[in-house]
């Protein structure tokens, strides 16, 4: 019997527990929510104390030092020091400073009421500021800190960006050719009246997917096109054999090269020497991207003229007019010029 009575009572109290706690809670609740609503008109009156320099509060601080001595020097305000009151001001500020800084040595008090109040209000004014003080210097160097952050999460940005941009210039470079350019070398053959001819790249990256129109300005013999399938590297690619039965002491030879980067215009100028060697002057003309008259080409690459080379009364080489026509320059078509 005894057991049920106590085993009814735990059950009871259980019960109250439990309603007592879900009342408190609610209590709880309503007291935090009300203390949130009401203090949700400071929110941006903290943010802005919050975002002062600390020498604003600072400047106060010290302001507040002269101030209150002036308001203690009140007849209403009664100060004693060893049972003397205190009349002069500069007692009073003192007494303000002393005050203001919570440090309070006890040799000036407070006798009446007002004096108490406004000394305690000093002291607690004065805690304020410090705390004031010290949270704006928080929040600055954070700031600086942050600044400092961003600058460099904005620097390893740009880098990263600008090396991305030059790995994939350096890519676009390597399969096109980049600022690379074609030259074909003419040299005399093994066989009489017969010239061996060359290619080469001349820069940084291999030269891609060349082709070669020739005309022989001297007879107006051309020969067609000649397709380089493979890379062009920086070094000397033959070519073939060509320009049979050539007796001439003079000989003007333009070529046409289109590679991946560009079309090129090639002028050739030998001249035969009494030892049966040639003289030879060399330019290379950038028709990249394509120009709308000759006038506005890009200046000739002269790669190399012999110092016995014919010249004119400037001492410069009298280039032959093109003959290839400006409005085929870089439109190709499966390697083939048309």
């Amino acid at each position: 019997m005894l057991y049920h009575d106590l085993n009814k009572i735990l059950i009871l109290l259980k019960k109250g527990y439990l309603v007592f706690k879900d009342t408190w809670n609610f209590i709880v609740d309503k007291i935090a929510n009300s203390v949130i609503e009401g203090l949700a008109p400071y929110r941006d009156s903290s943010k802005t104390l919050a975002k002062q320099l600390p020498g604003y509060y600072g400047q106060w601080y010290l302001l507040s030092i002269p101030i209150f001595a002036a308001i203690y020097w009140m007849p209403l305000f009664v100060l004693h020091n060893d049972e003397i009151r205190v009349d002069e001001y500069f007692q009073f500020l003192y007494f303000s400073a002393i005050t203001i800084t919570t440090l309070g040595y006890g040799d000036i008090t407070p006798i009446n009421l007002p004096a108490m109040l406004l000394t305690g209000a000093h002291s607690v004014i004065g805690v304020g500021l410090i705390g004031l003080f010290l949270n704006a210097l928080s929040h600055q160097h954070s700031e600086e800190a942050q600044q400092k952050e961003r600058e460099k999460l904005a620097g390893d940005f740009r880098k990263t960006v600008s090396e991305i941009k030059a790995a994939s210039k350096s890519m676009i470079n390597q399969l096109t050719g980049g600022d690379s350019y074609p030259e074909v070398k003419i040299r005399q053959g093994k066989e009489e009246g017969k010239l061996n001819l060359t290619i080469r790249g001349h820069g940084k990256y291999s030269i891609r997917e060349a082709c070669i129109s020739l005309c022989l300005i001297n007879n107006g013999i051309s020969y067609g096109e000649i397709i380089i399938p493979t890379v062009l590297p920086v070094r000397e690619t033959p070519v073939c054999e060509k320009f049979y039965n050539i007796k001439e002491k003079k000989l003007n030879i333009e070529l046409l090269i289109t590679a991946a980067n560009g079309v090129f215009v090639q002028q050739n100028m030998m001249r035969k020497r009494q030892d049966g060697s040639w003289a030879k002057a060399v330019q290379v003309l950038t028709i990249f991207p394509t120009k709308e008259s000759i006038d506005t080409l890009p200046p000739p690459i002269t790669l190399h003229i012999d110092d016995d080379y014919p010249r004119n009364k400037e001492g410069e080489v009298e280039w032959f007019e093109l003959t290839f026509s400006v409005d085929n320059f870089g439109r190709k078509k499966n390697n083939t010029i048309y």
